[in-house]
């Protein structure tokens, strides 16, 4: 078989972080690889630098590939339809792309590579309408159809998901392998004796616990949790709950054990004056790919998240043990609901929890406490409360991320080759087929 043509869609830069080292592979296979960089996004506005413009692309060992601009769905869908090329890669299943009537005109395969938990998270038809899904490992699998089926359902829903998922492990970790740790502390002006705390500062999301945490005043907060009609949780409106003293005692902790202050923002995210006080150093992502969470995360001794954040994946595949904040063990607060998404099980009861046992919550690298108890207990505590053992980061590693040893990129191509080795020729000629069964 001639080297395979294959479309990557490009929405958005952040992709990067996850089809980068496919893309790669791809290229150093030898393989006709094209962009498809989407310029419907808006080009001003808070997310204007995740526009994918043809001139924002990595730089790739193997070469650059070919760029084709489209402009929304309509586009893209007559893209796929009048392309010869193998096969169409994502980050989201076709659902995310095109009109549900325009998939089944796709005669391709489309390989859908997971982006952490949004993968699980934005509806079951994403996962279904690819032919298949390349996953961090196992696990994912099972959260899928804990989500959205309920016993018995749920063990049909898992055989399905199975049969057109593969294992792969996490693309985004292979970024980490390119980055030079002693250039870094060079840079930043960083002892290299001196430990380094990694900062993920809290979402400004709608969700009522970010919204009472960053109130400034009394009556702010307390304003958020009465339109919520969450009444039980008034005494939170008075009580030392807020994001700027989690900040103190996390620059007390930092005091405490002699260690440099490195916060890791997003670029969309503003930055309040008391956080800039508080830190060493404010950066925010340098790169896509690699993703700009690896850059601190390569240097650093400890990292701590202002809340369950994603980047406790990121912290594994660097070997960096991770303390995750959560709102409060005695009550329950309301998280954003995706009203278009019908979940059979909550994620925050399966998945964003503090239980032990979950991905926030695994000791020997993954540590938990409430947003109180950390403003309380973190100015006096110290590295060693925080122990990374080399057994329980494997095991975390193996049962979230499947693999984070630089090669993830290279599973998908092989995965990716043998789907289409698979087909047969009338499949690979045939239209109005986007799963290629």
């Amino acid at each position: 078989m001639n080297a395979p043509s294959v479309l990557f869609l490009i929405e958005r830069n952040a992709v990067y972080r996850y089809l980068g080292s496919v893309v790669e592979a791809a290229l150093a296979q030898g393989w006709d690889v094209t962009l498809l960089h989407d310029y419907s996004l808006l080009q001003d506005g808070a997310k204007a630098y995740q526009f994918p413009s043809v001139d924002s692309a990595p730089r790739f060992s193997a070469g650059q590939p070919q760029s084709i601009v489209h402009h929304g769905a309509s586009e893209l869908g007559r893209l796929l339809r009048e392309s010869s090329a193998d096969c169409v890669v994502a980050s989201r299943g076709p659902i995310d792309y095109l009109a549900a009537e325009e998939i089944d005109q796709v005669s391709m395969p489309w390989i859908t590579v997971q982006e952490h938990f949004d993968f699980a998270s934005f509806g079951i038809n994403r996962i279904t309408t690819s032919s298949l899904n390349c996953v961090y490992s196992p696990y994912w699998l099972e959260l899928v159809a804990e989500l959205y089926a309920a016993p018995p359902a749920r063990d049909e829903l898992a055989t399905q998901v199975r049969a057109i998922s593969t294992v792969t492990g996490c693309t985004q970790s292979d970024g980490l392998h390119q980055i030079d740790r002693t250039v870094l502390r060079e840079r930043w002006g960083i002892p290299k004796d001196q430990p380094v705390v990694v900062y993920v500062p809290s979402n400004h999301g709608p969700a009522l616990y970010f919204r009472v945490i960053h109130g400034r005043r009394f009556l702010t907060r307390a304003a958020h949790i009465l339109y919520a009609k969450r009444w039980r949780l008034l005494p939170y409106a008075w009580r030392n709950f807020s994001d700027k003293a989690l900040v103190s005692a996390v620059r007390a902790f930092c005091d405490h054990n002699g260690a440099y202050l490195l916060v890791k923002n997003r670029q969309k995210t503003p930055v309040p004056e008391y956080l800039s006080a508080a830190a060493d150093r404010v950066i925010t992502d340098e790169t896509e790919y690699p993703a700009g969470i690896f850059a601190p995360l390569s240097i650093a001794d400890l990292c701590i998240t202002a809340y369950q954040s994603d980047s406790v994946y990121d912290a594994a595949a660097a070997g960096v043990p991770v303390l995750s904040l959560y709102p409060d063990s005695m009550h329950r607060w309301p998280a954003i609901q995706r009203l278009d998404i019908q979940f059979a099980s909550s994620p925050e009861d399966v998945h964003y929890t503090p239980k032990p046992g979950g991905p926030f919550n695994a000791p020997g690298f993954a540590y938990t406490t409430s947003l109180l108890d950390g403003i309380k207990h973190l100015p006096s505590m110290r590295f060693a409360d925080f122990p990374l053992n080399p057994t329980a980061l494997q095991e975390y590693v193996t049962r979230y991320l499947g693999f984070a040893d630089g090669h993830c990129g290279e599973r998908v191509i092989t995965a990716v080759e043998e789907l289409l080795t698979n087909r047969s020729p009338a499949e690979r000629g045939a239209s109005g087929n986007s799963n290629g069964s």
